[in-house]
């Protein structure tokens, strides 16, 4: 039976000689949770990960629906380590030495920075996104923050979201975090809508149309259309992922590689390229309006390719590739779309660390999430594990009658991955939460307060 319960995971094995070193038997500590497989757990703990056992089955079972914990260090013997899910008193006692910021005294203090509240706020910040905590981390990210007028807590979240992505963390991609709205449905309505209605306008100028209709033309082709065969689905599909999956700066680069002295403008036919141009003409015509609606498709957008780029270092839970795309139920001309028939098709591919090629995304070894919102209320996340041509299925829907009907489709997702050359080894359907936990979580909301470690000395 195929068992790939996280990401796949990059070339940094288990430390437990590292462990040993600061692990201590009744020590609590502070933990995120890598993987589970059927009797271990993988931990980052301070910045080292390490393989241990549970006290119990149960207590294993506790930890699935769970990113980070608190554990009592119950016995360390022969190179194993056994822990036990610390309880609530634990968990408020610690949560007590939290509000005193013992941890970030003792860290600014070893390090000679000033224990000052900013520097303060980044490492309680840093040490709750289990990053390692160092001179050149505090004050890179507080020069970034600087240049942040009055910036606050939500900017520190930000900032060490960014940085525990792997993601280079500068002004620029602070600013992106903090301004562009990230919810391409939303954002993608709003265009096609004003678009229209600026088409509609009397007087506008021929160049402008002609510019607004090719616009809308492309949005058209990025919009999944659902109820059509399945290779119009599948050519829509790739139409789609084209003309948003790219950025635009990947595509000037591109040509600018190529040995051309041909201006690079002169051959992107690209969406985000017409809306830039759009945006251009536009702005000199008085139409703030739909300029500004530009750009926060294009920023959204910025966003998704920057989520993308190549991590600073290999990742402890692995690096996703993620892209998200409108999608309708049955066909919809683009002048009728409203709210209500355009939901959020959320695709996620887990990449393999190569120590030669890099992070990579290997068809033979990978982990493949599509989350589909239904409606307004109903959603659908297919997961699919995949080893060496076999595939383990889990689908979760968020009521029954959808797991009732995946189940009936369940010989068609078995057929159509054999035509791909896939076997479908193993499968569930169950009823439960769809949230995509891969995901960049951005505001920190859902983080534990980590509040002691063992610094060794």
């Amino acid at each position: 039976m195929l068992n790939i319960t996280g990401p796949i995971q990059p070339n940094l094995p288990p430390s437990q000689e590292r462990a040993d070193q600061f692990l201590k038997v009744n020590q609590r500590i502070a933990g995120e949770i890598i993987s589970i497989s059927n009797e271990n757990v993988v931990l980052a703990v301070n910045g080292v990960q390490i393989v241990a056992k549970m006290t119990s089955a149960d207590q294993l079972a506790l930890l699935l629906d769970r990113r980070f914990a608190n554990f009592v260090v119950k016995e360390i013997a022969n190179n194993q380590i056994t822990l036990q899910l610390a309880s609530p008193a634990q968990n408020s006692t610690s949560q007590k030495a939290a509000a005193n910021n013992s941890i970030g005294l003792a860290l600014l203090e070893q390090y000679g920075l000033p224990a000052d509240a900013a520097n303060l706020s980044i490492v309680q910040a840093a040490l709750n996104r289990g990053l390692k905590i160092s001179p050149e981390l505090i004050n890179d990210m507080r020069q970034v923050l600087e240049a942040v007028p009055g910036w606050s807590q939500t900017d520190v979240q930000l900032a060490t979201a960014i940085k525990s992505a792997g993601l280079p963390l500068s002004e620029g991609s602070l600013n992106l975090a903090q301004n562009s709205i990230k919810d391409v449905t939303s954002n993608f309505i709003n265009l096609v809508n004003q678009l229209t209605e600026t088409l509609n306008r009397p007087g506008l100028p021929a160049q402008t149309q002609q510019m607004i209709r090719s616009t809308l033309s492309a949005l058209q082709n990025t919009l999944i259309q659902s109820g059509g065969s399945i290779e119009n689905i599948e050519q829509n599909l790739l139409i789609s992922i084209k003309g948003l999956g790219s950025s635009l700066e990947n595509e000037i680069s591109k040509l600018l590689t190529q040995s051309t002295k041909e201006y690079p403008g002169s051959n992107i036919n690209g969406i985000l390229f017409n809306l830039a141009s759009l945006r251009h003409e536009l702005a000199n015509a008085g139409m703030g309006r739909l300029v500004d609606t530009i750009d926060r498709f294009i920023e959204g957008m910025r966003w998704t390719h920057f989520v993308n780029v190549e991590p600073e270092q290999p990742l402890a839970k692995g690096q996703w590739t993620q892209l998200d795309l409108p999608i309708t139920f049955g066909f919809n001309a683009l002048n009728q779309v409203q709210q209500y028939n355009v939901h959020n098709l959320q695709i996620r591919v887990a990449h393999e660390e190569d120590s030669e090629e890099g992070s990579r995304i290997n068809p033979d070894y990978t982990r493949l999430v599509i989350h589909v919102d239904l409606n307004e209320f109903d959603t659908i996340k297919v997961d699919l594990s995949i080893v060496s041509k076999m595939v383990a299925a889990e689908i979760t829907a968020s009521n029954n009658e959808i797991c009732s009907k995946a189940s009936e489709e369940l010989d068609e997702l078995k057929m159509g991955l054999s035509n791909l050359g896939y076997t479908l080894k193993t499968s569930k359907i169950e009823l439960g939460n769809t949230i995509l936990e891969m995901d960049l979580d951005e505001s920190g909301k859902f983080l534990p307060t980590i509040s002691s470690i063992d610094l060794g000395v």
